[in-house]
């Protein structure tokens, strides 16, 4: 793969223009990364109410019981998702999955491995 960057000053905005040939894995792999830069902001549940949880927050997400959570230094939410969406929507270079149960945040660890 060749990579070219044009510095230009009259662009407001960055725009990455893929070109090639067929969408092989490479290519599927590469936008899937570029698009998910942004971290998704998580529902969790406490008490019956509904709350934005902020994937910065969370020191790990875990299964249990048929229920998923996500715990913070505040609470323990529940999320109405299974594990593997969870790991979908959090940072790949921030969380990492530990076991068949359990994704950690690796800058909130805190030595809990």
């Amino acid at each position: 793969m060749r990579i070219e960057i044009q510095v230009d000053q009259d662009c407001k905005e960055p725009k990455v223009l893929i070109i090639t040939d067929q969408m092989t894995e490479e290519v599927k792999e590469l936008i899937q990364k570029l698009s998910n830069d942004v971290p998704q902001m998580l529902i969790g549940h406490w008490e019956d109410q509904a709350e934005p949880v902020s994937p910065e927050e969370i020191i790990r997400v875990y299964a249990a019981s048929g229920k998923v959570y996500a715990v913070t230094e505040q609470k323990e939410y529940i999320l109405r998702m299974r594990l593997y969406e969870a790991e979908k929507r959090l940072n790949k270079k921030i969380f990492v999955r530990i076991s068949q149960s359990e994704i950690i945040n690796l800058k909130r660890s805190n030595g809990l491995i």
